[in-house]
């Protein structure tokens, strides 16, 4: 699989609940965008799983729906989500806890298996779950991210939706100090995003208590969009590094960077107010 633009999801929903929106715009440019599930694996020790093997193959299904609305094709890696690969993770607090031991090299191992199934062949663009929300499967996934950063790669960091819609989980992370804020405007291309988040019907109901549209909006007014938009973090090189060659035309002028100004430190973590008037480009 080559792509010039490959999206690193955790759990086989996770890309298109947070990157919907570009992914139908680079499929719109035919741009070819492509969808790596890291966690996708089924072959799970015996435990006492929370994903029952009926639910992994209606939520694959659903994906693939999803994948068709918005263009992107997709491999599966075969990694074991968190409660199902090990009885370290026990609870949700643990799941959103310190990284067991036996976890520590699985970014290493999450590298090594992007680079045989093929999907770094192509030098793409990466995306790349930020991690907020703090699911120990996104950490691993932003590390395994970090080590291609460190090598060259050109990486861009998504916001974790439905979790960056919650002030509470924005608050609580840590931004990374060194990194801009891409604000995109998502357009016509936030039809394609609802209906595709619309095909994973046996996970919405969970995730969205109150809509998903009432949780796109309050996404976007953090993002300081006045309409449903994506936000995306990266190094400042990597930013100025992009050209409109790696994006659609679709997507000119619908990207813009966070004015620092709008910056606010608030017991310890950054949230950002992105001010239009101090808003530059790529």
């Amino acid at each position: 699989m080559a792509s010039d633009h490959v999206f690193l999801s955790p759990h086989r929903d996770d890309a298109v609940l947070s990157c919907g929106g570009v992914l139908a715009a680079l499929a719109a440019a035919e741009r070819s965008p492509a969808i790596v599930n890291v966690f996708a694996g089924t072959d799970a020790p015996e435990l006492e799983r929370w994903t029952q093997p009926e639910i992994a193959r209606l939520v694959a299904v659903e994906d693939e729906l999803a994948c068709a609305v918005v263009g992107a094709s997709r491999i599966d890696l075969p990694f074991v989500a968190a409660p199902n690969r090990s009885p370290s993770y026990a609870d949700w607090e643990a799941v959103v806890g310190e990284v067991p031991a036996d976890d520590a090299r699985l970014d290493a191992e999450i590298v090594e298996a992007l680079r045989e199934c093929g999907a770094l062949d192509a030098r793409p663009v990466v995306f790349a779950p930020l991690g907020i929300g703090g699911h120990v499967d996104h950490r691993i996934v932003h590390a395994a991210a970090r080590k291609l950063l460190a090598g060259g790669a050109r990486v861009l960091f998504y916001e974790d939706f439905p979790y960056c819609a919650s002030e509470e989980a924005v608050h609580a992370f840590a931004f990374p100090p060194d990194f801009r804020q891409l604000v995109v405007s998502l357009g016509p291309f936030a039809d394609e995003k609802f209906y595709a988040i619309g095909s994973y019907r046996s996970q919405v109901p969970g995730l969205f208590p109150e809509g998903v549209c009432t949780a796109l909006a309050r996404y976007a007014r953090r993002a300081g969009a006045n309409e449903f938009a994506e936000s995306y973090w990266c190094p400042a090189e990597v930013a100025t590094a992009l050209r409109w060659a790696d994006l659609p035309e679709s997507l000119s002028g619908r990207i813009r960077a966070a004015d620092p100004a709008g910056v606010e430190d608030r017991e310890g973590s950054r949230t950002v107010g992105a001010d239009p008037a101090g808003v530059g480009t790529i």
